[in-house]
């Protein structure tokens, strides 16, 4: 068995959880084109959160499991830990993210940062909107991009 089997079942699991996350933020997305409810696009925004979010977790696991550092939770400790996942990390494993993916998801946190730290009245449909297109793109790119990691994972 390989000595990453706990983490590769880890991340299956978790893109799972993804899908669940980026279908919600779709479908919301979708009802607030339809109807012009604004409350839908504050729901996809907080499904496009929860997205990264589950993404993050993730990239948690690779930092402790893999590359044998722990997550500092400094004021910028989210940017770093996606700093560090589209590194290679010589002798011990590639990148986990292709840098397409890397700046598309560099994107998507500073979105979630404004979800996080505003006001759900606060929140623009338009920026929402914004940053909802750049979803189904990122979906994909990360998949591929896991799919390939839990490669390297299952071969160590």
């Amino acid at each position: 068995m390989s000595q990453f089997a706990v983490l590769s079942g880890y991340i299956q699991q978790k893109a799972q959880e993804l899908e669940q996350e980026y279908s919600y933020a779709m479908a919301q997305a979708q009802q607030a084109e339809t109807t012009n409810i604004d409350a839908y696009w504050i729901a996809a925004g907080f499904g496009l959160q929860g997205f990264y979010t589950g993404l993050e977790k993730i990239f948690e696991q690779v930092a402790r499991r893999v590359d044998g550092s722990s997550v500092q939770h400094s004021e910028r400790w989210h940017q770093e830990l996606l700093d560090q996942m589209q590194l290679e990390v010589p002798g011990v494993r590639p990148p986990v993210i292709a840098h397409d993916t890397y700046k598309i998801l560099k994107a998507v946190l500073a979105f979630r940062h404004v979800v996080r730290n505003n006001y759900t009245h606060a929140l623009e449909p338009s920026l929402i909107a914004q940053n909802i297109e750049m979803l189904p793109l990122a979906y994909e790119q990360v998949l591929k991009d896991l799919k390939a990691f839990q490669g390297f994972l299952e071969s160590s």
